[in-house]
C-alpha cells in the first residue's frame, strides 16, 4: 500500500483543487492510501471528495513560518507518507523542508499554470523566486506538469532541465446526464432564455488573467444588434464587480449572467451552445477539457497548450484558437459559431471524441498511478543496492 499525501494551499475551489480531488477520488484504494494537507485551511472543494480522506490543516502564517513546516513534517510522519506531492510555487519550499524533517522517502512536485506565481517574468522578485525554486527543485525526486508549455516555462524561469519533467495531461470524466435535455431546459429557463437563444459560456475563477472583460467586449461587438445571444460566466472571484460594471457600460448586462461558484458545472455546460476561454495565460486548461467532455464546440485564446488540446486537423479539432488579447478576433469567432449551426455541431462531436481519445479521467489516473508505482519501486531498488 503506497501512502501518498497531496499538499495544497487550501481547498478553495480552483484548478489545482479540482485536479487533486479528481486524482484522490480515482486512486485504486487497494494500492494507494491518499491524504491531503492544506497549508492554510480546508474549503468548499472538500465537498468534491467522494470518499473519506484525511484532511490536515496546517494554518500557516504569512511569510516564513518554521513552526508550520514542523507541523507539516509531523503530519507526514503520523500519516506514514511514502510520497508527498506539492503543487506550484505556493507549496514547494515548505514541502521540501517538511519532507527532510519527516524523512518522507519521496517528493513529487506538480507544476501548472503561471510558474512562480507570476504571469510575467522579470525584476528582482522574479530572480529571487527563480533562485529559490531552482534550489528547491534540485531536492525533488520527480517534477511533473500537466502541460508542455508549463514545462518549458519552468526551464526558462529557473533553469530546471525540461527533459526531467514528466508530462501528465489533465483528464476528466465524461459528462453524462441521463436527462440532459431536461437539465439543459431547466438551466436555460432559469436564465430566462427561449428556444432560439444562443448561449455562450465559460467556467473559471473571475480573475484578471482570465480576461473575461475581453470576452464581454467581444460579445458586445459580435451581437450589438442581436438580442437572442446570451453569455454566462460560471465561477466567482475578485473581478466579479468589475465585470458587472463592464457589462453594464457595454450595454449587455441584461444578457450576461453571473452564475457564481457551482460545485457541479455539468448542468451549466449542458445549457451552453458555445464554450469560450479568453485567458491571457494558461498551462493546460482543465475547464477546456471539461467543455470537450460535454461535447461543446470551443473558442479559445492561443495560450499555453490550448491549441494542442483543441487539435488542428479538420476531422479532429474541437474548436478554433484566436490570438490572446484580441477582441476583434474573438468577436469574429463568436459570430462564426453562432451563424453556422452545422459547423458548431460538427466541432461539438469532434470535441467529445477528442476528449475520449486523449484526455479521459481513466488516462489521467493510469498515468498517475504508474508514475507513483515506478517511483516507489525505483526508491526501493536503490535502497537494496546501497
Amino acid at each position: 500500500m503506497i501512502k501518498i499525501t497531496f499538499v495544497v494551499h487550501s481547498l478553495q475551489p480552483g484548478g489545482i483543487e479540482r485536479s487533486v480531488t479528481r486524482i484522490v477520488n480515482g486512486l485504486d484504494r487497494a494500492r494507494f492510501c491518499p491524504a491531503i494537507i492544506c497549508l492554510d485551511g480546508s474549503g468548499p472543494a472538500a465537498n468534491w471528495l467522494t470518499q473519506e480522506v484525511p484532511i490536515i490543516e496546517i494554518r500557516k502564517n504569512a511569510g516564513n513560518d518554521l513552526a508550520a513546516i514542523r507541523r507539516m513534517a509531523h503530519a507526514l510522519q503520523e500519516l506514514g507518507t511514502h510520497i508527498v506531492q506539492s503543487h506550484n510555487w505556493g507549496t514547494l519550499v515548505e514541502t521540501v523542508f517538511a519532507k527532510k524533517f519527516s524523512r518522507c522517502p519521496l517528493h513529487v512536485h506538480a507544476e501548472r499554470g503561471t510558474v512562480l506565481g507570476l504571469v510575467e517574468s522579470g525584476g528582482f522578485r522574479h530572480w529571487l523566486r527563480a533562485r529559490a525554486m531552482s534550489l528547491s527543485l534540485s531536492q525533488v525526486d520527480q517534477v511533473v506538469s500537466n502541460s508542455r508549455t508549463v514545462a518549458d516555462r519552468v526551464h526558462q524561469r529557473c533553469g530546471y532541465p525540461v527533459e526531467k519533467i514528466a508530462i501528465v495531461p489533465n483528464g476528466v470524466a465524461e459528462i453524462t446526464l441521463h436527462n440532459r435535455a431536461e437539465v439543459r431546459d431547466e438551466v436555460r429557463s432559469m436564465l430566462g432564455l427561449e428556444g432560439q437563444n444562443v448561449l455562450l459560456g465559460s467556467v473559471g475563477r473571475l480573475a484578471e488573467v482570465k480576461r473575461f472583460d475581453l470576452a464581454l467586449a467581444a460579445f458586445a461587438a459580435a451581437y450589438s444588434d442581436e438580442e437572442t445571444a446570451h453569455l454566462v460566466l460560471v465561477g466567482d472571484g475578485p473581478e466579479r464587480d468589475g465585470l458587472i460594471r463592464v457589462a453594464s457600460e457595454l450595454g449587455v448586462l441584461e444578457r450576461v449572467h453571473f452564475a457564481g461558484h457551482q460545485d457541479d458545472v455539468s448542468p451549466w455546460l449542458a445549457a451552453m451552445d458555445i464554450y469560450f476561454n479568453s485567458s491571457r495565460s494558461e498551462g493546460m486548461s482543465q475547464s477546456l477539457i471539461e467543455a470537450m467532455a460535454a461535447g461543446l464546440p470551443i473558442v479559445a485564446t492561443d495560450v499555453g497548450d490550448s491549441a494542442y488540446v483543441l487539435g488542428d486537423a479538420q476531422f479532429d479539432k474541437a474548436g478554433i484558437c484566436v490570438p490572446a488579447n484580441d477582441t476583434q478576433a474573438l468577436a469574429e469567432a463568436f459570430r462564426r459559431f453562432s451563424s453556422d449551426l452545422s459547423f458548431r455541431k460538427r466541432l461539438g462531436l469532434q470535441s467529445m471524441s477528442r476528449h475520449q481519445r486523449f484526455f479521459s479521467e481513466e488516462q489521467l489516473l493510469a498515468n498517475c498511478q504508474t508514475l507513483y508505482t515506478h517511483l516507489v519501486g525505483d526508491s526501493q531498488t536503490r535502497k537494496l543496492r546501497n
